[in-house]
């Protein structure tokens, strides 16, 4: 690891999907995988070296974050979470999700 990234900080962060298997029975496979596609397009435009993003199952992911202590690592999941909700919500809008 030190010669892969140095002695800098480096954070793991851990993303997990809920609801999506309810959301895939409610309204089919395809706004299901829509929504994924939504939530892995904006991880990978906010992290820095998107190589480091790995799915570990289901509906998890794993970031590594390096040169990233826990303020910045904060702010990159805030920074995902902004550009999932519009996008998330929206979707959910159009598949009569809330009705």
């Amino acid at each position: 690891m030190e010669r892969a990234f140095g002695l800098e900080p480096m954070a793991l962060a851990f993303v997990d999907v809920e609801g999506l298997k309810w959301i895939n029975h409610r309204f089919g496979y395809a706004t299901g995988d829509q929504m994924l596609c939504t939530i892995a397009h904006a991880i990978r435009e906010s992290v820095a070296r998107p190589e480091l993003i790995g799915r570990i199952g289901g509906t998890s992911c794993a970031i590594l974050l390096p040169n990233a202590g826990s303020e910045e690592a904060r702010f990159v999941l805030e920074k995902i979470q902004s550009k999932i909700e519009g996008p998330t919500k929206a979707l959910c809008a159009a598949s009569n999700l809330f009705h």
